[in-house]
């Protein structure tokens, strides 16, 4: 049977609802050796690919509804949204913009700094799943968990990859008042856009910030060290598409954000769809429990004489009623 309470958007540390005491239970289990399924049971909380922290928000698909997006192309996430909890999370979700846009056909909405776009040549059922879908990439940018990718990118937005986590590096550098780190950060910023035209020079500088960033760790605080592995995924990712021959599709659904935010997605089933679905697993467990007793309690005469009224192979000569006779009611199940 399906949990009544639908989880749905992966959380992390930063959400006004995180539970700080189960999270300090976490990692003193984690350094204890225990599992990823024990510490969740224990805290609610666990690890995704990016080593950080994650908890989940309840919610369902039967809590949206687009109406007011339908008639006016425009609202705030609440009004069309029915999700306490998400906004007790984070409260700047109440008043995201939004739209609805035509896009192209592949692309059923995205999610930017200040709004999310849906297409509005999509079926609603689609939408409500593309909704939930953006919703997590803008708690992943809160967050500064692994990003998703548009399916239509360039090289550019490769480059914008790896800038943005440079820039995150060297912001943090200089509240560190680690001047050389953010100096050399900076002197890599201006060559990788200096070399936007160019895919394999940008590769050879992405790569160039990858190593320095990697090596320059041990002048941050441990307390730092997380948020700097994630930063230099992101530009390991964007270095390694830049390198590649791999295209912007399959680069979208292989990308660790994308994979998080489809697994959301996902895992926002309807109720009315659990139900369905709990109904047909119900009567399918039936069936093949009454095949199972039906076998069990059929002797080897009647599943001959069942076989042979089936296949219409009675000897000529003999009664098809006695053959029935045989069979019987177990036998005519089997």
């Amino acid at each position: 049977p399906f949990d009544d309470d639908i989880r749905f958007s992966f959380a992390g540390e930063k959400a006004l609802t995180a539970d700080k005491d189960n999270l300090k239970q976490a990692k003193k289990l984690e350094k204890q050796g225990k599992d990823r399924d024990e510490i969740y049971n224990k805290t609610g909380w666990f690890k995704g690919k990016d080593n950080r922290w994650r908890f989940e928000i309840p919610d369902n698909l039967d809590k949206i509804d687009f109406e007011k997006l339908e008639i006016f192309n425009e609202s705030t996430l609440e009004e069309i949204y029915d999700n306490p909890k998400l906004y007790e999370a984070y409260p700047e979700l109440k008043n995201l913009k939004v739209v609805m846009e035509s896009l192209p056909s592949e692309e059923f909405g995205n999610a930017r700094v200040d709004k999310i776009t849906l297409n509005r040549d999509s079926s609603s059922s689609v939408l409500k799943s593309a909704l939930v879908h953006e919703i997590q990439h803008i708690i992943q940018r809160h967050e500064n968990f692994p990003r998703g990718t548009s399916n239509s990118r360039s090289i550019e937005d490769f480059v914008d990859i790896i800038g943005n986590a440079c820039s995150e590096v060297e912001d943090l550098a200089k509240k560190l008042n680690l001047s050389n780190v953010e100096k050399k950060l900076d002197e890599n910023l201006v060559k990788l856009y200096e070399s936007i035209k160019n895919r394999n020079e940008s590769a050879n500088v992405g790569n160039d910030i990858f190593n320095y960033v990697q090596k320059s760790m041990k002048n941050f605080p441990e307390k730092y060290h997380s948020e700097l592995k994630s930063k230099l995924e992101e530009i390991h990712y964007a270095v390694g598409l830049l390198k590649s021959d791999i295209s912007a599709f399959d680069a979208y659904w292989r990308s660790a954000g994308e994979q998080e935010a489809r697994e959301v997605q996902d895992r926002a089933m309807s109720n009315e769809n659990r139900q369905k679905l709990n109904d047909a697993e119900q009567r399918l467990n039936k069936i093949k429990s009454q095949l199972e007793k039906a076998e069990q309690e059929t002797t080897e005469e009647q599943r001959q004489a069942a076989v042979a009224i089936r296949e219409d192979k009675i000897p000529r000569g003999k009664k098809t009623s006695d053959y029935y006779k045989t069979a019987g009611t177990k036998g005519l199940d089997w």
